[in-house]
């Protein structure tokens, strides 16, 4: 990151912010946090500027491709725009609807509900738009009851195909509403629709892009990352009890919550179609910028897992997104901790917390680093697998050493789950640097790995370091997994070489399975010299073999994005080639 580049990069910050949050991140981070932190915000300014110049020199081509796809469609579905309004300044007012209206697609309908607004040129701007447009459609609402009571008058003058969603002091995309009739066309099963976004600021100038992964319904509890640009089904959306009181403030979390429960098709559209604004006092500014959001957001989750009968209890985190704590399995877990150094075993045995629940089964290569071979470690943890008597397998490389008390029953309860595959741990360098947060699949070098050498409390791009979500594939190096599925799926692959962990994960998701990265699981990796996934020393046959047998997985990880690369365990847009 150039230094010249600095300046650009804090405009869209207010001076007292930006200092609270330094202090915040030297004081949980240090000096390597502020170092990681002034990385990312070059990548959310400068970058991301670089990117979308690319993008806009390719704008005439896509235009045109998009003209003729929508003209091709059989039957242009119409959208209904549901907006809330209540006395925001007219300059954004004005730009929002301006951003419905030069929409290239023509079958909408704004529908708005003024939620009795005390300004005068607020009411007079919304009656000059409606009657400007016939596709506006307008009440305005006696009393005030709110965002909730607001939404729920704007949604009874909707009588689209499909509902979504725009805030009154935010923007459409030009071509947002395009780009969603053409993705309905080509998959018209679709249920539930979710784009990209990033942040606005008062100067117009777009910072901070949210791209996205795939459905990820792990980080859907942690965060609301759907967020904006969703589009529901109708009948979906009005077969849902949505709206009530107690979620008001995180209403569309809620909202999002309760169509995922239903919707038979869930699709994410990875372009960038909406344009949160950032002012002062609101959440596109600052996550915690409304408290009473937050413990919201907290009830909606709650109120899930009651209704999906999950043993679970919600706790909000201090930067304002959430962890789920679950109650310990009652199962049988063996402990397989395995050895690749055989100098090694003449140390101290590795203890697991004690329990009558819990089996500990050593197993050691034997073999000295030089020649270490990793389908015979493969082989041998097969082997510990079979020697096992738990119904859960956790391997644990004998160096590690964790941080929470907890860890094993935090990884027992995640993978005891239905429909949950792998579980692995976050792991730390000996310096409390990150060593491993999941990885991330790439076509050349089969995996990557994000935030790798990151101060263990470095957040990330909204928060992503620091909160559980489901990911292609984990390390073997503290890895839970219920022990018929490893039977299931025939144990790890020794000809995937280095790759056998990464191997064995996408197995597991190939058979519908989801797997998990938890950073409430942590463990230190002491002389952390093993050639792990994606480390320089992994066999290229190994490589060619997983570059054959998963292809197309690692063309694109679901649990990344098309634009996304990693520099120096930073993801960042890219600035040549997809």
């Amino acid at each position: 990151m150039s230094w010249l580049n600095l300046p650009r990069a804090l405009r869209q910050r207010p001076a007292f912010r930006l200092g609270e949050k330094i202090l915040r991140i030297w004081r949980r981070a240090g000096l390597a946090g502020l170092w990681w932190q002034l990385r990312q915000l070059d990548s959310q300014t400068r970058c991301y500027a670089d990117w979308r110049k690319r993008e806009d020199a390719d704008a005439a081509g896509e235009h045109a491709r998009l003209q003729a796809e929508l003209a091709a469609l059989d039957s242009p579905p119409l959208i209904s725009i549901v907006m809330p309004v209540c006395d925001p300044p007219e300059r954004w007012l004005q730009q929002a609807i301006d951003s419905v209206r030069r929409q290239g697609y023509p079958c909408w309908e704004l529908c708005i509900a003024d939620d009795a607004s005390r300004s005068v040129p607020v009411r007079q701007l919304l009656r000059a738009a409606a009657a400007a447009d016939s596709r506006i459609r307008l009440v305005f609402r006696e009393s005030r009851g709110h965002i909730c009571a607001a939404t729920r008058s704007a949604l009874e003058l909707a009588t689209g195909d499909f509902i979504t969603f725009l805030d009154h002091d935010d923007e459409l995309a030009p071509a947002a509403l395009a780009y969603v009739a053409c993705e309905i066309g080509r998959h018209p099963e679709t249920d539930l629709l979710y784009s990209d976004e990033d942040l606005i600021g008062t100067d117009g100038q777009r910072y901070n892009p949210y791209f996205k992964p795939d459905w990820n319904p792990e980080l859907l509890r942690s965060q609301n990352y759907l967020c904006h640009l969703v589009v529901y089904r109708a009948t979906l959306l009005h077969s849902l009890d949505i709206l009530a009181p107690e979620v008001q403030g995180s209403q569309d979390w809620d909202l999002a919550l309760r169509a995922s429960e239903r919707a038979g098709h869930i699709r994410h559209l990875p372009r960038i179609l909406y344009h949160w604004r950032s002012l002062p006092g609101s959440t596109a500014h600052s996550d915690t910028a409304k408290r009473y959001a937050l413990t919201a957001g907290r009830l909606a989750v709650q109120a899930q897992l009651q209704r999906c009968s999950e043993t679970a209890e919600v706790e909000l985190l201090p930067f304002g997104h959430l962890r789920i704590r679950r109650p310990a399995p009652d199962l049988r877990l063996s402990v397989i901790v395995f050895d690749t150094d055989g100098a090694s075993s003449a140390s101290a045995p590795w203890k697991p917390p004690a329990g009558p629940n819990v089996e500990l089964v050593h197993t050691t290569l034997g073999l000295s680093s030089p020649d270490r071979s990793d389908s015979r470690l493969a082989e041998q943890l097969n082997q510990a697998a079979r020697q096992a008597t738990g119904d859960m397998l956790c391997f644990v490389d004998r160096r590690c050493q964790p941080t929470t008390p907890d860890w094993l029953a935090t990884l027992a309860a995640e993978a005891a789950r239905p429909g949950i595959g792998a579980v692995g741990a976050r792991l730390l360098q000996p310096n409390r640097r990150v060593w491993h947060a999941g990885y991330l699949l790439d076509p050349e070098s089969v995996v990557g790995h994000p935030y790798r050498g990151a101060p263990e409390h470095f957040a990330g791009q909204r928060n992503r370091a620091l909160l559980q979500q489901n990911v292609s594939a984990v390390s073997a190096t503290c890895l839970a997994v219920r022990r018929a599925l490893f039977e299931d799926v025939n144990g790890f692959d020794p000809a995937s070489g280095p790759y056998f962990d990464v191997d064995f994960c996408l197995r597991l998701q190939e058979q519908g399975l989801r797997n998990i990265w938890t950073p409430w699981a942590t463990l230190v990796l002491h002389a952390a010299t093993r050639g792990d996934a994606g480390s320089a020393t992994g066999s290229g046959l190994a490589r060619q073999h997983m570059q054959v047998k998963w292809r197309e997985q690692l063309r694109q990880d679901p649990a990344s994005h098309r634009v996304l690369s990693l520099e120096r365990g930073l993801p960042v847009p890219r600035t040549q080639g997809q």
